[in-house]
């Protein structure tokens, strides 16, 4: 195919000739359809070896802390329904009190393991007395409701280990 590619480049060159430029062009897309068959072949092989290779996978804090140095972000979700509450507290922030200048409540920036969602829900400070919670912690939301104003606030949850 090279020499066919040089001949036809070649008279291109000479005769500016239309036929040859339709052939080159097939040939072209003929060697992107093969090189595209190739790789997918190469990457199903890569596939069947790593899942047969029987590596057992990453705990979420880990997969989030290789995110976190790697990428810079983390951006992870499952699409597992059951993972939807569970959440990754990506920020954390004190609410104060404008008068006596102590923290009412907490700002969570949170996102979704599940839909990968991100999400902002305010945690009432007596409530963060009993069960602190810290950015990069996961915990699993039972409750939260959205308050008359469009806030949602933080009922009941707990940290888990994964």
């Amino acid at each position: 195919m090279r020499d066919e590619k040089k001949r036809l480049r070649a008279e291109i060159k000479k005769t500016n000739s239309e036929e040859a430029v339709e052939q080159l062009t097939m040939i072209d897309e003929q060697i992107e359809e093969e090189l595209k068959l190739v790789i997918t072949q190469v990457l199903h092989e890569c596939e069947e070896r790593v899942l047969s290779a029987g590596i057992q996978d990453l705990p979420f804090k880990t997969k989030i802390a290789n995110q976190r140095d790697v990428l810079g972000y983390v951006d992870i979700q499952t699409g597992r329904e059951e993972d939807r509450r569970r959440v990754l507290v990506t920020d954390f922030r004190p609410l104060l009190d404008k008068e006596k200048g102590k923290p009412w409540g907490y700002a969570c920036f949170a996102q979704s393991l599940g839909s990968g969602k991100r999400v902002r829900m305010t945690l009432r400070s007596r409530q963060y007395n009993q069960k602190p919670i810290a950015e990069g912690d996961i915990i699993y939301v039972s409750k939260c409701t959205k308050n008359k104003s469009g806030y949602w606030y933080l009922d009941e949850y707990h940290i888990t280990s994964a």
